[in-house]
């Protein structure tokens, strides 16, 4: 995509609807109170991450640059859908960032013909059974997590997730919809980590398949994995 804010509006604006973190399903038109709004003054740019498509859908992955010298950047994912022949804009970021306490719920219901790839139904069987092994085995060496507190530091970061999740006794997490294009699955969610919520899970898969780097879009929620920051 044009990594510029005005460009992220026009794509914004041509929507039917947005799902915006803050103000629930709404215009484009009435976008303008939401704190992660593009066209706000706190914003100043944006920086392209990753883009995913597939079929009707597409994730787009960016940063949110602020005008504020030492604030720090907002990591958002948002997916463009048009299934079903209407355009609509789901967008995912942690609130927390933005002083908000309040949880996100449910903003879709699952897709009934949702297909995973081999790996990501793997990952999410371990992942709900807390299963450490299983984890292991689609995690690769060197993996990058992108938590909604920001990068995970261990010396270890795949170890260290599969012992935690498998000391939680797992994580209660379903997927909604699956964009993949043969390398990255950009994954909407709900998890009831805590009560019922929606997020964005984004994975790219190294050349063995298994999951190299994983971004989450979500929050406010519970740190769950130490060192992210």
């Amino acid at each position: 995509m044009d990594g510029t804010i005005e460009a992220l509006l026009r794509r914004l604006r041509e929507q039917d609807w947005i799902d915006d973190p803050f103000l629930g399903p709404v215009l484009p038109a009435d976008c303008a109170a939401s704190p992660v709004w593009p066209g706000a003054p706190r914003w100043a740019g944006i920086r392209a991450i990753a883009e995913t498509s597939q079929g009707t859908r597409t994730v787009t992955e960016l940063s949110m640059e602020p005008a504020e010298a030492d604030a720090p950047a907002l990591p958002v994912g948002i997916v463009w859908d048009e299934t079903g022949g209407r355009r609509r804009a789901r967008v995912y970021c942690n609130k927390a960032h933005l002083g908000s306490d309040q949880v996100r719920g449910p903003v879709i219901p699952p897709d009934p013909d949702l297909v995973l790839h081999p790996t990501m139904r793997g990952y999410l069987a371990a992942l709900r059974a807390g299963d450490e092994r299983g984890l292991l085995a689609v995690l690769e060496p060197g993996l990058r997590v992108l938590s909604p507190f920001g990068e995970v530091k261990a010396p270890d970061v795949r170890a260290e997730m599969a012992r935690r999740f498998a000391q939680a006794g797992g994580v209660p997490l379903m997927y909604v919809t699956a964009t993949d294009d043969g390398t990255r699955a950009a994954l909407e969610f709900i998890s009831w980590r805590i009560r019922p919520h929606a997020g964005l899970g984004v994975y790219e898969r190294a050349p063995s398949g298994r999951i190299s780097v994983f971004r989450a879009y979500e929050g406010p929620v519970p740190q769950a994995l130490p060192g992210a920051g």
